[in-house]
Formats: C-alpha cells, structure tokens, sequence
C-alpha cells in the first residue's frame, strides 16, 4: 500500500510481537499476543520494508494475578530477572527474519538490573538487538530510573538507543 503512494524504504519503529501480554489479556487491553512472522507478514503487505519491534510490555517475572487483581508487582517464579524469557523468546524468533526486522530488548529499571544488564550484554555481543525498549507504566516508574539503575550508562556505552513508552 505504501509502495502506491510512491513512500519507500518505510520503517516501522513501533511494534510488539514475540509472545503475548498475560496482563493486557485479562485486563482486555488489546493487542495482547503477535509471533513475529504475523508481524513481518502484516508488514510486507503493508509496504512496511524494515520493522523495529520489542515484547509487549507485561512480563510474567510478575505474578500476573496478583498484578491484575492488587496492583502489586510481585515475582511470579518463573523468570530470574524482568523479561528475561520475553526477550530470548522476542530474539530467537527474529532470527529467521534478520535484516528486515531489529529487536530491541525491554528493560525494568525497578529490579534485578544487574541480572538484566549482563543478559543483555550476552544479547548484544551476539548481534541480537539493537536497542532497548522501556515503558514506564508497565514497570511503574518514570524515565528518570534509567538513570539512576545504570540502563542509561549501558546503552550510552553500547551506542544503543533507548525507546520509551511514556503515556497509557
């Protein structure tokens, strides 16, 4: 569609695939889930030539139940550190896409940074992101964490850009 209106080489710099959302889908927020190949393929008929595209922003480190019915972000068990699973799954599924789509990993900057950081480092030392991707209502603080937790010395020293969500 794009291509028609004679607009080439687009770029989508907003996207979630990778996994689903548990929060959004028992909250009813939507879009809640997306594999990647869903999102390459809505592209492609879009027009859309090169994607940038990160996990949607719930991560299941946090006990789901306990974050929909009490508002209380609690470890649910299942991950060591925030979006750890969200982002290995996020990369691993882009692979087969490389070249046309750029992960960026999400961050938390509330918990477990240190944790974050060197997974992150393993990640970017391998070529597989490209930037990190942090929404403070999601994690439940403002931009001004980034600093203060060492994500903003991270990607300043990696030359990584940080992509934030700041509104609902």
């Amino acid at each position: 569609m794009l291509k028609e209106l004679g607009i080439r080489n687009a770029i989508d710099c907003h996207t979630h695939s990778g996994g689903t959302d548990a929060y959004n889908y028992f909250v009813g927020n939507l879009p809640h889930t997306q594999a990647v190949s869903d999102l390459m393929f809505k592209a492609r008929l879009a027009g859309v030539d090169k994607v940038v595209t990160f996990p949607f922003p719930g991560s299941t480190y946090y006990n789901t139940r306990t974050l929909v019915l009490e508002g209380r972000r609690e470890p649910s068990g299942f991950q060591d550190f925030p979006y750890q699973t969200e982002n290995r799954v996020l990369v691993s599924d882009c692979e087969q896409f490389k070249g046309d789509i750029f992960p960026f990993a999400c961050i938390d900057p509330n918990t477990e940074v240190h944790k974050q950081i060197d997974f992150l480092r393993e990640l970017l030392d391998s070529g597989k992101i490209y930037g990190l991707k942090f929404h403070t209502l999601a994690c439940g603080c403002g931009a001004e964490k980034l600093i203060t937790s060492g994500f903003a010395e991270f990607a300043q020293g990696n030359n990584l850009p940080i992509l934030v969500h700041s509104g609902p």
